[in-house]
């Protein structure tokens, strides 16, 4: 299983894998939960606003002082799977089908905060983690997010190695990376046959919660007919089947 870093790229063997058709296992566990803290706003108000007179502060440092109060503190927990990470940078693919990617800040100030002391085998591909930030997540800009903890996920993923492949296979798809694909694949692949729609059901799948045992699983398409079947061939994780 490797580290932080990048992906290692192994070759396919030819042989059928067993495929799996039901999705109620889930390769890590259950849905995650959300928390939140509320903000507070700081008042700036003087004897004569008390009294309902006009302040004589000028508008633009009334709204400097407020500002210092309204930066949001709440709490969100999300929980995925890493499938890319480097020493500063980590890419989860979430259990809402997001691919986000966190990175530690330049600043070493409490703001600045990237925490992965809790991971006992730190930032492993294909590893289940919950990740807790707070700020703002806006689709997958997370420029805003701020104070990142990451802890393992419980119950535990089932295969790390399986998990890390389909990263893989996601990240290629998303870089439209067909000669990467090719090379993780076990059977011989054309770009035609990886539509708009296809790509982006797959790209957007519950990686967490994917069904998986040793037999192998399925990348879905938005139907259950349509999706990329993983195997393990010769000890390796590779695309053993394209069904549309």
């Amino acid at each position: 299983m490797k580290k932080t870093g990048m992906k290692r790229m192994g070759k396919a063997g030819m042989a059928a894998a067993l495929l799996l058709f039901a999705w109620t296992l889930g390769a890590c566990g259950q849905s995650g939960k959300k928390a939140e803290n509320n903000a507070s706003s700081a008042a700036f108000a003087s004897g004569a606003n008390a009294a309902g007179a006009e302040s004589t502060e000028p508008d633009s440092l009334m709204n400097a002082q407020a500002s210092t109060g309204e930066q949001d503190t709440d709490t969100t927990t999300i929980r995925g799977v890493i499938i890319d990470a480097s020493m500063n940078t980590v890419t989860i693919q979430t259990q809402d089908g997001k691919t986000l990617s966190f990175h530690q800040s330049e600043d070493e100030s409490a703001e600045g905060e990237f925490d992965t002391t809790a991971l006992k085998s730190g930032m492993e591909l294909g590893n289940g983690v919950e990740l807790s930030y707070q700020g703002k997540v806006e689709g997958t800009d997370t420029s805003k997010a701020r104070k990142v903890v990451m802890k393992d996920a419980t119950p535990a993923c089932k295969n790390a190695q399986a998990l890390e492949k389909a990263g893989e296979i996601i990240l290629a798809l998303e870089d439209q990376d067909y000669n990467t694909l090719s090379s993780l694949s076990a059977i011989k692949l054309s770009k035609k046959d990886f539509t708009e729609d296809f790509v982006q059901s797959v790209v957007t799948m519950n990686l967490f919660d994917a069904p998986l045992t040793k037999d192998g699983f399925f990348l879905p398409g938005k139907e259950a007919k349509s999706n990329l079947e993983l195997g393990e061939i010769d000890g390796e994780w590779t695309i053993t089947g394209l069904n549309r």
